[in-house]
Order: structure tokens, then C-alpha cells, then sequence
């Protein structure tokens, strides 16, 4: 009887342990869904969903002076929240409000204009100083609408914002605080105005608006003082804008002067004006390497680059120059600007870069200037060139230097001062880098990598979209570094889970950036990769979410991409 009693009680705990196996087995995965208040930050309330089903949508309490107006998918509000859709993963939404209180923030235009009234603009830069010349002003009877009516001409770029001004080493700084670009604007019409797109903005929110034909344009701007989803821009061409003359003291902007253009410049960056009101020169001693555009109108808005230089009347340029135009020698060199009548007449061809024509001729030695640092530049042997000098001004960055001729299988890693660290070593040179000159003279050279010998340099991811190596990969503005898997192999495990996954790979060399960027075309099978945007060209650009094994060759400079499988549920 009792081996019965044991036996049904043995039998009983089986039943039941399976009953809760089996009930674990078909219980669902739960996501949790958060909502946040305006501030992004206060969590008002979070729901426990299980795998499939839908949030509960619910009005948060009301708020003094406050409306509640829905919930959003992403922090800038610019995205509804479904609540239709089905949740598969940890979810957050964003609650938006809309505000009575009085805007009193000063909104202003800002962008690269042909305008003698708005050139100085600068996107925003020359805000500080003159905010009446770009601000918009309140409607009377109408709360947080504001008007401005502006000059435009065909080819120039802006958006509307409000901006913050600190100071860095005496030099002002300008950062947008609120941004509106092309997406808020409520007219269709793309006849006058278009979306010209922003490299540093996926938004359409942040594109720039193009100018398509010129005259004078009335904008209409509603706000609200807390919530800058809200509102909008309208505009209409009230008139034509008056005949553009040429009114600007033309400038030079490059590495010789660390890009500073216009009213910035220096004064021997400016022409000088001759017999012909349209003829302008400049007497200038350039390093061999000077990287440089000539400004007419005193502002980024109109480049001259290197299509515009007559080279069959100049001497000691870069034929096959990127963009800008480029020295192959030092000297003092003598530039001409020419720039045609239709440039002065016509607006709608104000901003057409064959109006103008440059012509750049040695006319002597380089003089060097006061408070210019002398560097010799130094190659491997007198076969690959001599040693040359460049001579930096204060703020100027470093020009091109010639690339030595290297034996098969190196690679140029980099440029370096030589014996300039506080213990003798070899110090880096940072691409494109200021350089402020302080008396000293020195030494530069270069570093090269070659098969059987490990590379020196590390290489890191900028970006957004998951993790790299199992470190969050954040943003454009952080660094996650690539392990060194070989002599000169680098690689990385990345786990892909964001909505935008763009990402660039970084070179540092002795401890500096170079300005290499590795990119999507570096990819090998770039454009038959379906986990890869073959459309995005500056970025590496992944099309899918998902796991993925990347490795870099730095002798080909080639990348091979795997991608190993779906991101895993504890990190989707």
C-alpha cells in the first residue's frame, strides 16, 4: 500500500513538472513599450506587450497651458505612432504638446546668398553681430507668425533657424538650436524653390531650400515656443529682385588661409580692383600643394574651382586637380579674375560658374611673410625629388605634399614631423589640420606600410546603427576602433539594429587622423550586395538589419562584408 502512495505521488510531481514545461514552452515573449513626456527624458508610463500585440494608445494628465496632441514614433516628432501595428521589440514613443506661450526666440534666415544684404550671412555665422538683417518679424494680431521678405537669386541655399553663439579662443562659434529646412515648407510649387538635400541630414526637415529663379520672396514662419514640430513655412515671389552688380571685393580661401573667407579673410586675401570694373588681381606667394578657390562674392555661395582656370595662360597649376585649384610649384604667383557681363546682368545666371575665368602665373620666388613658419619637406631619396620648403601662416593648414614614388607592395600611410614628440618620435600630421604658428622650424616626412611587416596605423568606425565589436557605435561623433586581426587586416563584428545604419571607416596614423575615409564603393561586390545601399556612395550604407563580419584589407584597400545572420532577439 504504501509503494502504491509513493508510486501515485512520483507520478503526480512528473504530471506537474511537464505541465509547467509545457506551459513555459507556449508562453509568449513580452517587449516593453515606454512613453516618454515632452522632455524625451521623464518616463510617464510603460506597458508590458507581448510578441504580436498592439500598445495600448492613452492620453497622458493635462498640462498647464499645455495640449496634448498624439504620440510619435521618433524624438523629433516627425513620425505618428501606430498603434495598429504589431510590437516585436522594446519600444519607445514620444508624447508631443502643443504650447500657447509667446515664441520670443529671434528666427532668422540662413544660408550662402548672392545678395549684397544677406552675403555676410554665412549659414547663420554673422548673427551675432547682425541679426536685424536676417530676422523675421511678428504679425501684428497674430500670435507666433512671423514674415520676411528677402532678396533671392538663383543657386543660392538657406534654411531658417535659431542660433546660439559661444565663444572658443576668441572666435565665435554659431550652433543651431532650432533648424527648419525644406520639409517645412506647406507650399507644392517647386518652381521657384527645391529640396537641394543635406549630406549632414537624412531629415527632409533639414534639407537645404534651393533658389530656382530669382526675385523677392515674402516667407511666412509659425512657431510654437515649445514644440518645434509644430508649424510651418509658406512663402510666395512678391516682385523680381533687383539687377545683381558686382558690389564684393573678390577674396582667395584655401589651405593658405585655413578657409577663411570673406569679411574674415585677412586683408592680403582680398584682389585688388583694376582699369576694368570686372578685372580683378592679387599678388600672392603660394606653397607648392596650395589647395584654394577664389570667392567674387565673398561667401561659400560661388566657388571658383579649378573648370574655371584658363591653363592654356597659366603656369604652375594641377591639371587634373579633385576640385579646387592646385600648385605643383611654390612662388609668388600673380591671379586674375575675369568675371563675365552676364554675371552682372542677368540674376538667374548670377551663380553660374562659367561667368567666371582664372588665370594663375608664377611671376617669382616665394616670399616668405611675416610670422611664417619654415618646414622641409623630405622624400626617401634624391630620385623621388628633392627636399622642398613650405612655408605655414598663422591658422594655414597643411598643403598637398607630393606623394613619393613607393617600391611594389607599399603603401603611403601618412605624413609626420620628424623627431617632434617630447621624447624624439615621429609626431603625425592630421589631414587638413591648423597649424599655429609659433617660431619653430622642422622636419617633415612620410610613413610607409609593405607586406611581411605589420601596419602601425588603427582604423575606426564613425556612424550610427548598432554596435561595432560589441561597443555602441552612437554616433558620427564618436570613434570604435577595428581589431587588427592581421598585418594588415582589420575587422569587426557588427550588430545592426537601427532604423539609419550609415557608417564610414577612419585612418589614423601615429596617433592622428589622416582624412582617409573608407566608404561603400571600397566593398567588394559593391552594387550586387543586397544588404548593402549601392545608391548611398559616400557612406557605407546597409540596406538590412542583421549581424555582419567586416574586414579591411589596408594594402588593397578593399573590405569584404558577410552577413551571418538575423540580430538576435535579446538585442533586436
Amino acid at each position: 500500500m504504501k509503494k502504491r502512495t509513493l508510486l501515485l505521488i512520483v507520478l503526480a510531481a512528473i504530471l506537474s513538472l511537464s505541465c509547467i514545461g509545457f506551459a513555459a514552452c507556449t508562453q509568449k515573449t513580452t517587449h516593453t513599450v515606454t512613453y516618454y513626456d515632452m522632455d524625451q527624458k521623464t518616463v510617464l508610463k510603460t506597458e508590458k506587450v507581448a510578441e504580436g500585440e498592439k500598445a495600448q494608445e492613452w492620453t497622458p494628465a493635462d498640462k498647464e497651458e499645455l495640449e496634448f496632441l498624439g504620440w510619435y514614433a521618433t524624438p523629433d516628432l516627425m513620425f505618428e505612432f501606430d498603434f495598429d501595428t504589431a510590437v516585436t521589440k522594446d519600444t519607445p514613443v514620444y508624447s508631443s504638446w502643443g504650447s500657447s506661450a509667446e515664441d520670443t526666440r529671434t528666427w532668422i534666415i540662413a544660408g550662402q546668398f548672392s545678395s549684397p544684404d544677406l552675403k555676410d550671412n554665412n549659414w547663420g555665422g554673422d548673427g551675432r553681430l547682425n541679426a536685424d538683417k536676417y530676422d523675421f518679424e511678428p504679425v501684428e494680431g497674430k500670435k507666433n507668425t512671423f514674415v520676411l521678405t528677402v532678396p533671392l537669386y538663383a543657386g543660392d541655399l538657406f534654411q531658417f533657424g535659431v542660433f546660439e553663439y559661444t565663444e572658443n579662443g576668441g572666435v565665435y562659434e554659431s550652433e543651431w538650436v532650432s533648424q527648419r529646412g525644406y520639409g517645412y515648407i506647406t507650399n507644392e510649387d517647386t518652381e521657384y524653390l527645391e529640396d537641394k538635400g543635406n549630406y549632414l541630414a537624412s531629415s527632409i526637415y533639414k534639407h537645404d531650400i534651393g533658389v530656382v529663379q530669382s526675385g523677392m520672396y515674402e516667407f511666412t514662419l509659425t512657431t510654437d515656443a515649445l514644440n518645434d514640430s509644430l508649424g510651418g513655412i509658406t512663402w510666395k515671389r512678391v516682385g523680381d529682385a533687383p539687377d545683381l552688380t558686382v558690389t564684393f571685393t573678390p577674396t582667395i580661401m584655401g589651405t593658405l588661409n585655413g578657409y577663411q573667407n570673406g569679411k574674415n579673410a585677412a586683408p592680403e586675401m582680398f584682389f585688388e580692383e583694376t582699369d576694368n570694373p570686372l578685372v580683378w588681381t592679387l599678388e600672392i606667394s603660394l606653397n607648392r600643394g596650395e589647395l584654394f578657390y577664389v570667392l567674387p562674392f565673398n561667401n561659400y555661395n560661388v566657388q571658383v574651382n579649378k573648370d574655371c582656370v584658363d591653363l592654356q595662360n597659366s603656369n604652375g597649376l594641377k591639371e587634373d586637380a579633385a576640385n579646387e585649384i592646385e600648385t605643383v610649384v611654390s612662388g609668388k604667383f600673380r591671379i586674375t579674375l575675369t568675371i563675365r557681363e552676364s554675371a552682372t546682368n542677368d540674376p538667374s545666371v548670377a551663380n553660374d560658374k562659367k561667368s567666371y575665368t582664372v588665370k594663375a602665373e608664377k611671376i617669382g620666388e616665394y616670399v616668405k611673410g611675416t610670422g611664417e613658419n619654415e618646414y622641409t619637406v623630405t622624400y626617401r631619396s634624391a630620385e623621388e625629388g628633392t627636399d622642398y620648403k613650405v612655408y605655414l601662416k598663422d591658422g594655414a593648414r597643411f598643403p598637398n605634399f607630393m606623394a613619393p614614388e613607393l617600391a611594389e607592395g607599399e603603401v603611403l600611410m601618412g605624413w609626420h614631423f620628424v623627431g617632434a614628440g617630447e621624447k624624439g618620435e615621429n609626431v603625425g600630421i592630421a589631414n587638413e589640420s591648423a597649424y599655429k604658428a609659433d617660431g619653430s622650424t622642422g622636419t617633415i616626412s612620410y610613413g610607409v606600410t609593405k607586406e611581411g611587416e605589420r601596419d602601425t596605423r588603427a582604423y575606426w568606425f564613425k556612424g550610427q546603427g548598432g554596435t561595432v565589436n560589441g561597443e555602441d557605435l552612437g554616433s558620427w561623433n564618436k570613434q570604435v576602433y577595428l581589431k587588427q586581426t592581421g598585418d594588415h587586416e582589420y575587422s569587426a563584428t557588427l550588430v545592426l539594429t537601427g532604423e539609419i545604419r550609415t557608417m564610414q571607416i577612419c585612418e589614423d596614423y601615429l596617433g592622428v587622423k589622416t582624412g582617409t575615409y573608407y566608404r561603400g564603393a571600397h566593398i567588394e561586390g559593391f552594387g550586387t550586395l543586397d544588404f548593402i545601399d549601392s545608391t548611398n556612395m559616400a557612406n557605407i550604407a546597409f540596406s538590412k538589419t542583421g549581424v555582419y563580419e567586416l574586414k579591411l584589407n589596408t594594402l588593397t584597400g578593399r573590405i569584404t562584408v558577410t552577413r551571418t545572420g538575423d540580430v538576435p532577439a535579446t538585442e533586436a
